[in-house]
């Protein structure tokens, strides 16, 4: 109403840019994934223990959408980066777990022995990611305009994805490892 004549107000030129920018990052989604699994091969010589990493990152997911319900903010360009790094954090986490129960398991302890042993070592250097939430509350507080669903996505999403891999990464590991049983010959 308040333009002169022959003017008008688009914002398609910002929705068409945020789209180009979600494609272009959507285009090298798979090549990452493709990437992430060689690496996890490669550190743990096993298609098992990928797969249980592999399998904490949509579970992570479901604290990021609660985090959008809850708050109410948008999913945009910032919140598929915020995914992002969400899966990152939480691939970092299952690899420590894993690690230690394999570590503990070389050390002689059977399976069940050692997952508690390991999720007891653990559970501190896990737990310290939610310091990240404590940070991310900067942008959450004030409604930060950029950040805002970012930091709704990370922060939600280490909560219940922390919980879940000290849940989930141990019932999965002793589901698709077993303590291997020596057979003695009878003399």
């Amino acid at each position: 109403e308040d333009l002169p004549s022959n003017h008008i107000i688009r914002y398609d030129g910002v929705i068409r840019e945020s789209k180009e920018a979600q494609d272009s990052l959507s285009a090298s989604v798979p090549l990452v994934i493709g990437l992430i699994i060689i690496l996890l091969v490669a550190q743990f010589n096993s298609f098992r223990r990928p797969l249980i990493i592999l399998i904490t990152i949509p579970l992570s997911f479901i604290g990021a959408v609660l985090g959008l319900l809850i708050s109410g903010s948008n999913f945009g360009f910032m919140g598929t980066l915020g995914l992002y790094s969400l899966a990152g954090i939480i691939i970092n986490n299952a690899i420590i777990l894993i690690d230690r129960i394999d570590l503990e398991r070389e050390m002689g302890k059977k399976i069940y022995d050692a997952i508690v042993s390991a999720c007891q070592q653990r559970l501190r250097p896990i737990i310290t990611t939610l310091t990240t939430t404590l940070g991310l509350l900067t942008l959450i507080i004030p409604h930060d305009p950029l950040f805002y669903g970012l930091a709704n996505i990370i922060a939600y999403g280490l909560g219940v994805g922390t919980f879940l891999t000290l849940a989930v990464v141990p019932v999965l590991y002793s589901l698709m490892f077993k303590d291997k049983k020596i057979l003695r010959k009878q003399s």
